[in-house]
């Protein structure tokens, strides 16, 4: 007996040789930490200081006694409330899991942190459209119940009434400890039939999207999970790749801050996605006090300062050459290391990298570079609206308003890739529910002041203020109908019997669109008759530049001959073909606007594009068009052009292969010509129409050339494209017959293709 009772006696836990949580230099060293204290074995065989955290051990949980009372005094408290005839509270967020009744499934957070907060998820969207979120109006109101000091229940998750989400009879529960269902199975039960997705805390840290068919919405406890993986750092490893690789040359602190002013003064404001005072104040941080920050990293210095190098005249013998690569190359090295743990910042630095291979003709890297930029912007949410996060208290008001900055310019940049290469976008916009509105321009935010700045560090131009945020969402806006008018106009494949009618019916709808928004534009943002005593910013004057070559692009399917546009009147296709040049007219006025006040030698790489859509349309014109007044215009506006890509190339490398297509078409199309009789000088001032000059001179050899096209002799006296003509009249067209068969897709590339053409300005035989 006494046996019995002596084996029934509790024993002493045995103690054991190490402990669960070692000190930092046994953590450190990875070997095993025997506790004991002040000093463990292992410190005092090295000679240092032993140091426990025990307060930031994220493996120590509370006791499952405590749990199991906690528990309990929960569900007591459910059946007064339900027996006293009070509603019982909302059940607790998805992402903080209560304990069952029965005690299966024990919590794993520690009780040193407070839990997380809720993680809202996204409202699905299915019918949302671009002309939604970014509309005239500026607002869309959505129904969503996320308004300031709405609580975020799980009615709101999923809802009662929805059918994919099972209804569970508890009527007949043989609960005996209360009478009050407990909510945990049901809440499991919700989380496994749901269809939304939402922001996730992952491995690495940071918020990333996932939906609700990758199953880590399930009680996903995001960094304690336990498949932990070994992420690289630009940081540690970043120094021995650059110098593996040749690039790891030490860069001067003030090389890098003037090819950073230049970016932002420059590259930066046309297309927004870094804000500079975020940007220098993370920079100081990070370099003095060796701080990590998600929104900078050497990866987006390196890309500015690539783009920036592309901006100054200036050299450095002790870098390689060419400067631009120099960077890009380093920014690319190290992005390959970032891209384990990827930031805001990484996004940022894809969509500048996409940018510069652009502008050195590397358009299959750049085509790459900006669909990462809008993978992983997807990738971290930042395609969703931010405001129920902040509400949530899940990211600052600052975060919120950077997430919108970096998806403004994601979202611009990808629209702007589309037009350039003529492909399809990266991510369609009924997956966006981020929403800009002109009241976010101005939040009560000191003005902020732009100033020219190049490498002689001073211009004599007045300090102007400077308009960047509302630029950037009426970026957003203009590019947001850039979609259907790619989809609808030029189609990657036959998407249905759609006639020319049809076409031009929607061409019109989407110009009054356009001109909605031209019309809505606020004060700092319009361009009035471009008064040549009026100072506008460069930035400005470049989204006009994209108004216009959306308007041309919209249009320039009905630049042809009549025969090719069957069931359109003449005044129709005459209507069509006047939009379209008079935007080109118009551009290459603000290019003389821009040249006349800053020169060409600086200006956002995505221009090269604008004008070469323009120059297109003027040097069909010039060509092919049988009103004389037109084609001298369009020789006038032809050489404002092609003026302008030629200075465009000393910077970017685009802009001289777009020159040298334009010389092939109009070889092309002067080639065709039927006659050689020579026009009067276009640029001569001075003279009067019909009138000899008084002194002959020889002509350069840009107008020698340029001298050398067709007119028409049945056209004289036409002012227009036709409107003095009836539609019976078998003479009515805007070109020579001779160029019936003849498109400007055709001759564009043909063009594009067979590059050894004549450089500008060609030489005489």
């Amino acid at each position: 007996m006494s046996s019995q009772t002596s084996s029934s006696d509790p024993q002493p836990k045995r103690q054991g040789k190490h402990v669960t949580t070692a000190c930092l230099g046994c953590r450190k060293r990875k070997i095993k930490c025997d506790g004991i204290t002040p000093r463990c074995s292992n410190c005092v065989l090295y000679g240092q200081e032993c140091v426990f955290q025990h307060g930031v051990d994220k493996r120590k949980i509370a006791p499952k006694e405590r749990l199991q009372a906690l528990t309990s005094y929960c569900q007591q408290l459910e059946s007064l409330l339900i027996a006293n005839g009070i509603d019982i509270p909302p059940p607790p967020p998805l992402h903080v899991q209560s304990v069952s009744a029965d005690n299966q499934a024990v919590s794993s957070w520690p009780v040193e942190t407070p839990l997380p907060q809720s993680f809202p998820p996204v409202t699905p969207q299915p019918d949302f459209g671009i002309s939604e979120w970014h509309g005239e109006s500026g607002h869309h109101v959505r129904n969503a119940p996320f308004v300031a000091g709405n609580h975020l229940d799980d009615g709101y998750f999923y809802s009662e009434s929805s059918p994919d989400v099972p209804h569970i009879d508890s009527s007949n529960s043989d609960l005996k400890t209360t009478t009050v269902p407990t909510h945990s199975e049901d809440l499991l039960l919700d989380q496994l039939s749901g269809r939304m997705g939402s922001l996730q805390i992952a491995e690495d840290g940071q918020l990333r999207f996932y939906g609700a068919t990758s199953n880590l919405h399930i009680l996903h406890n995001g960094p304690l999970s336990l498949s932990r993986s070994k992420f690289r750092s630009p940081s540690e490893q970043g120094a021995d790749l650059l110098s593996g690789a040749g690039v790891g040359h030490f860069v001067d602190q003030s090389i890098e801050d003037h090819l950073l002013r230049l970016y932002f003064t420059w590259e930066e404001p046309s297309i927004h996605v870094v804000d500079e005072s975020i940007f220098w104040r993370e920079r100081m941080n990070c370099k003095a006090a060796g701080q990590v920050s998600m929104l900078y990293s050497e990866v987006l210095t390196n890309a500015m300062c690539s783009v920036g190098a592309t901006l100054t005249s200036r050299t450095y013998p002790h870098l390689p050459d060419p400067l631009s690569d120099f960077f890009a190359t380093r920014s690319k090295l190290l992005l390959e290391l970032e891209m384990d743990a990827p930031t805001l910042s990484t996004v940022q630095s894809l969509v500048i990298l996409s940018a510069v291979e652009a502008l050195l003709t590397r358009d299959a890297r750049g085509w790459l570079d900006s669909g990462m930029a809008v993978r992983l912007a997807v990738d971290l949410g930042l395609h969703l609206d931010p405001e129920p996060y902040v509400q949530a208290g899940l990211i600052s008001c600052e975060e919120g308003m950077i997430r919108k900055i970096i998806w403004s310019g994601v979202f611009v940049h990808d629209r702007m890739w589309s037009l350039y290469v003529g492909r399809p976008v990266a991510l369609d916009d009924k997956h966006i529910t981020v929403q800009f509105s002109a009241e976010e321009a101005n939040p009560g935010r000191v003005p902020r002041y732009w100033s020219p700045y190049d490498d002689s560090e001073a211009i004599d131009l007045p300090r102007m203020v400077d308009s960047i945020d509302e630029l950037g969402i009426w970026n957003v806006k203009l590019c947001g109908h850039m979609t259907a008018i790619r989809e609808t106009l030029y189609p990657d494949g036959m998407t249905g019997p759609t006639n020319a009618r049809q076409l031009y019916q929607f061409a019109n709808q989407m110009r009054d669109k356009l001109l909605g928004w031209q019309r809505s534009l606020p004060p700092s943002l319009a361009v009035n008759n471009l008064d040549k005593k009026a100072f506008y910013l460069p930035h400005v004057l470049q989204l006009h530049m994209q108004y216009h070559t959306i308007m041309i692009i919209t249009f320039r399917p009905f630049f042809a001959s009549v025969k090719t546009l069957p069931g359109l009147t003449t005044g129709e296709i005459t209507t069509g073909r006047n939009h379209c040049t008079n935007s080109a007219n118009f551009l290459a006025r603000l290019i003389q606007t821009y040249r006349r006040q800053y020169s060409l030698r600086r200006i956002n790489v995505q221009a090269v594009h604008l004008v070469f859509t323009a120059t297109l349309i003027h040097v069909f014109t010039a060509c092919a068009a049988t009103d004389p007044i037109r084609s001298n215009s369009a020789w006038k506006n032809l050489e404002i052009c092609c003026q302008a890509l030629s200075e465009l190339g000393l910077a970017f490398k685009s802009a001289s292969r777009a020159l040298e297509v334009i010389m092939g078409i109009k070889s092309d199309l002067l080639r065709r010509s039927k006659s050689n009789i020579k026009r009067q000088n276009p640029w001569s001032d001075a003279q009067e129409a019909g009138t000899a000059p008084s002194k002959k001179r020889r002509p350069t050899n840009a107008e020698s050339d340029l001298l050398q096209t067709h007119q028409s002799p049945q056209s004289q006296g036409s002012s227009d494209f036709g409107f003095n003509l009836s539609e019976a009249d078998p003479a009515f067209n805007f070109f020579d017959t001779s160029y019936d068969d003849f498109s400007l897709e055709t001759l564009f590339w043909s063009g594009y293709t067979n590059l050894e053409l004549p450089h500008f300005p060609p030489q005489e035989p």
